[in-house]
């Protein structure tokens, strides 16, 4: 109940408006856990690169890949994240020319995995919103419904 009562909480934090483009397709994000609001306790877990995947009618897909540049060679895991639309939003395009509160979503019919403890692990929940001024991606991973702690995630555009 009380990781429910987290995720509420996170979506009605990220749900503030303001101009949220789509995520932009094969930019690289440097992909960071926090610990606390200090960025210099954060962990590097690699960078995330994001490609528009499908219109699933109420949100854009986008197929994530998320390698981990910290081991010689790199890994890769996988996720699928759900971009919902606002209302009257007719596609992915006008999606991301509008000004609209952004959401970012696992589909948990799909697969999706994360870094954890430098070990690859499904994700039970992952809620995200984008900052409409400098694109960064923050919000929580939860890796399973047993366990009510989640991890603060932050992902930064390289620029």
């Amino acid at each position: 109940m009380r990781s429910l009562s987290l995720a509420c909480l996170a979506l009605c934090a990220l749900s503030v408006p303001g101009r949220a483009l789509a995520l932009p397709t094969q930019t690289p994000y440097d992909a960071l856990f926090l610990d606390g609001t200090d960025l210099s306790d954060a962990a590097d877990v690699g960078i995330m690169l994001f490609d528009l995947d499908a219109d699933t009618g109420d949100a854009c897909r986008y197929y994530t890949e998320w390698v981990d540049d910290t081991d010689q060679p790199s890994l890769s895991i996988s996720c699928y994240l759900d971009e919902l639309k606002v209302e009257g939003a007719a596609s992915c395009i006008t999606n991301s020319s509008m000004v609209v509160p952004t959401i970012l979503l696992n589909d948990a019919t799909l697969p999706c995995y994360a870094w954890n403890n430098a070990t690859v692990s499904p994700i039970f929940l992952f809620v995200a919103g984008e900052d409409p001024i400098t694109g960064d991606v923050a919000g929580i991973i939860q890796y399973t419904a047993a366990n009510p702690f989640v991890t603060s995630f932050l992902a930064e555009p390289y620029i």
